[in-house]
């Protein structure tokens, strides 16, 4: 845009030319009449004067077209003034244009290379577990995603997780005990996974780079790569105190988190709703403001 208004002035400065030499041709060529006339019209230089004198009315034309001139040049600069600043308010535009461009890069770099380890990390999970007893022991082996579903049925057989109790602090204490022990035997497994997928939320939420809006858009981008089993996982890792509560917990509050959880798939879906949403975090434990 700059380039377009540089060439706009460009071609009015083309046609202003010609017009002024012109004009001071013309000037110019009267004053050489007159004085030729003049010259050759009197022998007596008195009688000349007298005639000069009564074309003192031209010096005064002469002199208000000079002032014209003073005016018209005045009006020219004023024109030229305008498309600069018109080019100043085009340039700077631009440059706002390409921070906020440049802003979002750094933003996509870092994102984008943290969703790539989640994914990565979710490839290389590899777990056995003893899903018979210590008399009958029988180990499965899981791979990749398929961890997720042997970590639900393991978290499943914990005592009492498929319990429903009258009160809620009951289930909190019931849901703390059973993803203890269950973490006990898959921490060693999944506490990559959870810390990136914690740090990539993390990394949305205290970003300056992106709009509250994008932001959005791009929670939406993870949670496409979470499949159904991990979402029950990840909704039990939450509710459990120095884990994924309060932090993540407050994350999911912002960003949906658990959009697409299959409520169905929960150990028991009813009561187990009930005891996530009691444990709504108040404040944003990354800036300590409250949460509406």
């Amino acid at each position: 845009m700059p380039l377009e208004y540089e060439k706009i002035a460009q071609k009015k400065k083309k046609k202003k030319l010609p017009s002024l030499i012109l004009l001071l041709s013309i000037i110019a060529l009267t004053w050489g009449i007159f004085i030729f006339i003049a010259k050759f019209s009197f022998k007596d230089w008195d009688n000349a004067g007298v005639f000069g004198d009564s074309f003192g009315a031209i010096n005064a034309l002469f002199s208000g077209l000079a002032f014209a001139g003073i005016i018209y040049t005045i009006f020219l600069q004023k024109q030229e003034l305008e498309l600069q600043r018109r080019e100043l308010r085009q340039t700077r535009l631009e440059f706002k244009i390409q921070n906020e461009t440049l802003k979002k890069q750094r933003f996509e770099n870092t994102f984008f290379h943290l969703l790539n380890l989640h994914n990565e990390i979710v490839e290389k999970l590899k777990v056995e577990v003893n899903e018979g007893d210590e008399i009958t022991p029988h180990f499965v082996s899981y791979e990749s995603r398929s961890v997720f579903s042997g970590a639900v049925r393991y978290l499943a057989r914990q005592k009492d997780m498929d319990e429903a109790f009258e009160r809620i602090e009951d289930g909190i204490d019931t849901i703390h005990d059973g993803y203890t022990y269950f973490n006990m035997e898959f921490a060693p497994h999944l506490s990559h996974y959870f810390r990136n997928l914690y740090h990539t939320y993390k990394y949305l939420h205290l970003s300056t780079l992106i709009s509250p809006e994008e932001k959005q858009f791009y929670s939406s981008v993870i949670r496409a790569q979470l499949s159904d089993n991990e979402l029950v996982i990840i909704f039990y890792n939450m509710m459990v105190d120095g884990l994924g509560y309060p932090n993540f917990k407050y994350l999911d509050q912002v960003y949906n988190v658990l959009e697409n959880l299959p409520e169905s798939n929960l150990i028991e879906p009813w009561f187990h709703m009930d005891v996530f949403k009691s444990l709504e975090v108040k404040e944003d434990p990354f800036f300590k403001k409250s949460y509406s």
